[in-house]
């Protein structure tokens, strides 16, 4: 006999609106459905399709559901492995295609900012100490690149801390360096700053480099120096970085619209609205800002690839580039193959590689510096079996992921599958995740149907 849970159909019904609704995953599809139908489904559900053919029924809405399992619709789990498909290329991407470095300068940081995993409230394994990334590593991480970089066509190189700019003498110096070597390539440089400590002379260099700046400032007086403040003083800050953000604008004007972006990081108890009516008073516009939502258990950074642009009410975080990278989900009707895996885990070590200030390397400078996510280091190399696990994190939850009805949607990172406690990667750990990743997909359909269909599926 089949087993109960293979002969159930990977598909999501729901009310909203006081209407009915079934979303099929293997055809990508939305279905306006009547009550009746929603009814036939959940006895397809409990009995499972191949003993729901079999019954004697002969109302309208059973013949429907028959009709839809013909046309190949209502499929039971059509998903036979859970692979990435660039598992079998790792060994070519991570020799050649290298293309983003994340070099983490120095763990020093002027600022104790209250919700910083690294401010000493979080239960992670450092704080922000007074140690700088020495020039050998750097080095290293640099000539790294260059050699795991010949089929990459643009370069990205970028410097993390703790705050960067205390270290700025080794940025200035890998960014010569760098230009050194390279010759026919496009080279980008980026980096996120607190803003307390751009002086003239480090304002010409970045932008004579035309670096990417992201400025951390959370809005106005009152919220900035809420959260934010000087670690050695506890004094305010908001005054010395809108200083040098004013002075940004007024001597490289072009450059402060172009390459400026902000990053106000919005607690729970505050409104989005209040943020981004201090950046329009100073005629900041929107698409420089990068609202980041967190809360005072000391985790700011880790995101989930929502860009929240309103509110933080779980349909309004679908604004922006979230609903629109939601959007084009739906919009894919390609039919999913036997093997697959769901997105949000980029190829650890080709996009953001991140060498930390001992030389080791993780898969981006987002997930936490746990000793059990260290995927090389300069002196050795990449760790391909431990890569080729992280970009198969969806093998920690194969079963349920191959009958998720919501695996077109999902965007999960293993970031969100670390249980820091016991040093590992946690199935229990993944399945909150994919709990969330359900209900951001459920909100993108209310949202779809109620904004753009008005209700109705066509």
């Amino acid at each position: 006999m089949l087993e109960k849970n293979l002969d159930v159909p990977v598909a999501k019904k729901f009310i909203f609106d006081n209407k009915y609704f079934l979303y099929d995953t293997f055809t990508n599809r939305l279905f306006n459905i009547t009550k009746d139908h929603f009814f036939e489904i959940s006895i397809l559900e409990k009995i499972g399709i191949s003993e729901y053919v079999r019954l004697p029924r002969d109302n309208k809405a059973y013949r429907d559901i028959i009709m839809l399992l013909h046309k190949g619709i209502l499929r039971a789990p059509f998903i036979k492995e859970i692979i990435h498909p660039n598992t079998h290329y790792l060994p070519y991407l991570t020799s050649r295609c290298v293309n983003d470095v994340v070099l983490q300068v120095t763990r020093e940081c002027n600022f104790r900012c209250r919700y910083c995993l690294y401010a000493g409230n979080g239960h992670v394994e450092r704080t922000h100490e007074k140690i700088n990334m020495p020039w050998s590593v750097a080095k290293q991480g640099i000539d790294f690149l260059f050699n795991h970089s010949v089929d990459s066509e643009k370069i990205n190189l970028s410097f993390y801390g703790g705050e960067p700019l205390l270290n700025f003498e080794l940025i200035k110096k890998s960014v010569e360096y760098i230009e050194s070597i390279y010759w026919c390539k496009k080279l980008n440089y980026k980096m996120t700053i607190n803003g307390s400590l751009v002086t003239d002379y480090i304002l010409d260099f970045l932008v004579d480099k035309d670096f990417e700046i992201v400025i951390s400032l959370d809005g106005n007086s009152t919220i900035q120096n809420k959260h934010r403040k000087f670690f050695e003083t506890g004094n305010d800050t908001f005054r010395t970085v809108f200083e040098n953000v004013e002075k940004i604008r007024c001597r490289y004007n072009e450059y402060f619209y172009r390459n400026i972006s902000f990053l106000p990081v919005i607690l729970d108890d505050e409104s989005y609205e209040e943020v981004l009516s201090f950046f329009r008073m100073h005629n900041i516009l929107e698409q420089q800002i990068i609202p980041l939502k967190a809360n005072l258990n000391g985790i700011d950074y880790i995101n989930t690839g929502i860009e929240y642009s309103k509110s933080f009410d779980i349909e309004s975080d679908l604004d922006g580039k979230a609903e629109k990278t939601l959007e084009n989900c739906y919009l894919n009707k390609n039919r999913i193959p036997a093997s697959w895996h769901h997105n949000g885990q980029c190829i650890p070590g080709i996009r953001r590689l991140f060498i930390d200030i001992n030389g080791y390397f993780y898969p981006c400078e987002k997930v936490i510096e746990n000793n059990s996510l260290i995927i090389g280091d300069v002196n050795r190399g990449f760790d391909l079996q431990k890569i080729g696990t992280f970009l198969n994190v969806g093998k920690l939850t194969e079963k349920e992921c191959k009958e998720c009805w919501a695996i077109r949607f999902c965007e999960m990172c293993i970031s969100s599958c670390l249980n820091i406690e016991k040093n590992e990667l946690s199935k229990t750990q993944k399945n909150i995740e994919c709990k969330k990743q359900k209900e951001k997909a459920l909100s993108y359909f209310k949202r779809y149907i109620k904004n753009k269909l008005g209700g109705k599926i066509k």
